[in-house]
């Protein structure tokens, strides 16, 4: 019985021993079998053929990250004049001024611009770009014209901080200034470029020049000057001694709220006594989007390859942005009207005022200052 029994549990285990011996024998069988019949990968397929684009889209088309800008093409026509690369054609975005022109023909100088299309004819530092293709005629003599050059501060001209602390008078904080100077300082006085390459309205919209916008911050009685290079001295773009010549101011409020203000051309100092004053020393006021032009007459003390004009606030800034505009011609100044009667009032040029004063008063009164008034001829 016993023995039955143990070969009924051998016959068993043998069984089972076969069936999972089986099982594994056609599972492996059953995987290389799928593993010979599947194919072998051939070759990769090869991308599409390049599409040929036009790519002069992209010209006009917005698209992210790049600035677009169109250019239209500026031509001189003649043979009396070039760019100064040497060509006669030029890619301009609208508005830009025009490029630097060299004579062709010697002794002959550029007097003006004449464009081919519309006839019209205007000095070349007025000519800004049209949109759209432009031919232009350059127009010369042989009579060299009178010096004329717009003029730019850099952004390090500003001097104002340094000379005093808040609530300090000038005359306190350097000796260049005198006693009866009425300007103070604060700490939150600054004046910065906002903007360059800007055309700034004179006496009329086509009265522009070339010039920048800047940001102003500070307290009525805030003075700073704004030092601007000419040109190396005793040159024809510098200063000389004892010449005479004439400056152009434009200035245009760019900002939103009235603003007031004084403006100066000093001599070789600060000293407000030695300075030509803008507008016969009288207050300017601006309303917003306003504009005006003034000219002055200014014979050099000494030579200099600087200009220091002045600007002194009569109202608060805050955050103003002034369009200044500046030119100078090697010119004197003709004015075709009289000089302008001028009012004084308490505390202007430190002296006590005295009512319906003439400008040659003016320069007696308030420490040789010289005053003229003189619009754009």
């Amino acid at each position: 019985m016993k023995k039955t029994n143990f070969q009924s549990r051998l016959r068993f285990c043998c069984i089972s021993l076969l069936s999972v011996i089986l099982l594994l024998s056609t599972s492996v069988f059953a995987a290389c079998s799928e593993t010979e019949n599947k194919p072998t990968p051939g070759p990769r397929p090869k991308p599409p053929a390049i599409v040929e684009q036009d790519l002069s889209m992209f010209d006009t088309i917005p698209h992210y990250g790049i600035e677009q800008v169109t250019t239209y093409q500026l031509s001189i026509s003649g043979d009396n004049a070039s760019f100064n690369n040497g060509s006669k054609t030029a890619k301009l975005v609208e508005k830009s001024p025009l490029p630097e022109i060299v004579c062709t023909r010697e002794g002959e100088y550029l007097i003006g611009i004449k464009n081919a299309k519309t006839g019209q004819i205007i000095k070349d530092y007025k000519f800004r770009m049209p949109a759209e293709d432009t031919e232009i005629e350059v127009l010369t003599s042989t009579e060299k014209p009178i010096y004329f050059k717009e003029l730019h501060p850099d952004s390090g001209s500003f001097d104002m901080a340094s000379w005093g602390a808040a609530g300090r008078s000038w005359a306190e904080s350097e000796a260049l200034i005198e006693q009866s100077a009425p300007f103070t300082m604060n700490a939150e006085f600054s004046i910065a470029i906002d903007k360059s390459g800007v055309d700034v309205n004179g006496n009329g919209d086509d009265d522009y020049l070339r010039g920048e916008i800047l940001k102003l911050n500070g307290v009525a009685g805030n003075m700073s000057r704004i030092l601007t290079r000419v040109g190396d001295k005793d040159t024809e773009a510098g200063i000389t001694k004892d010449e005479s010549y004439t400056f152009t101011y434009n200035f245009e409020n760019f900002g939103e709220n009235t603003i007031s203000f004084r403006f100066y051309q000093a001599q070789g100092s600060i000293r407000a006594s030695d300075a030509v004053c803008v507008n016969a020393g009288r207050t300017i006021t601006l309303a917003p989007g306003e504009h005006v032009g003034y000219k002055i007459a200014f014979t050099a003390k000494d030579s200099n390859h600087n200009i220091i004009p002045m600007i002194e606030f009569r109202s608060d800034f805050i955050g103003e942005r002034l369009g200044l505009a500046m030119a100078k011609e090697n010119k004197v100044l003709e004015c075709s009207h009289n000089i302008q009667k001028v009012e004084a009032s308490d505390g202007d040029c430190g002296r006590p005022a005295i009512p319906n004063i003439t400008a040659a008063r003016i320069a007696a009164v308030c420490g040789r200052m010289k005053a003229a008034k003189c619009l754009h001829l």
